[in-house]
């Protein structure tokens, strides 16, 4: 772990919110701990996430937020495992990742896992049977919900297409991306 340059450890014990914003990229969020790997951000900790163990103790954190981070790390069940090692009981882990079946998954060279709105249910002890589970994980709630970028006029008529749920078994881009929500 590296304090990034500027800010004093000091500083930093004050503002801990038991809140940590994994790959925060250029979008600070105040009140949390904002942790990436790239020195040109702004952020609270410099570290790989591909790097474990994670610079944080066992059940110490309430809430991780992972927006667009998955996607980017070498070994996505030892990441969900690490996480579920620094959350305490009770404590929730959410964000967003690109939907296997949108060209957003696949436009950027640097992606290197893809997910489905089932991806999730690896990590749920209260998985359906004939699930595979990631075995020492014990997320007790998992909800993920599909969702449809707004930013151009294209996506925004394609969202008001009735029967996307079913036509995204048929047709690719019916969704963008998948929001996922789970409790220690």
């Amino acid at each position: 772990m590296q304090l990034n340059q500027g800010l004093k450890s000091e500083r930093i014990k004050q503002r801990l919110m038991n809140k940590l914003h994994l790959g925060c990229g250029k979008n600070y969020y105040k009140g949390w701990i904002n942790l990436d790997r790239n020195p040109d951000n702004f952020c609270d900790i410099l570290h790989n996430l591909d790097t474990y163990p994670w610079p944080f103790e066992d059940n110490s954190l309430d809430e991780i937020w992972a927006d667009q981070l998955l996607e980017h790390l070498s070994d996505v069940p030892k990441a969900v495992r690490e996480v579920h090692r620094i959350l305490k009981p009770g404590g929730v882990f959410n964000g967003q990742v690109p939907y296997c079946g949108s060209v957003w998954a696949f436009i950027d060279p640097t992606h290197k896992a893809f997910f489905s709105e089932r991806s999730f249910l690896y990590y749920s002890k209260d998985a359906h049977y004939g699930i595979q589970k990631l075995s020492g994980v014990t997320f007790s709630i998992v909800k993920t919900k599909l969702v449809g970028n707004t930013n151009t006029a294209l996506a925004r008529l394609r969202n008001c297409i009735p029967f996307r749920n079913l036509l995204k078994w048929f047709l690719w881009n019916m969704y963008d991306g998948v929001k996922f929500y789970m409790v220690k």
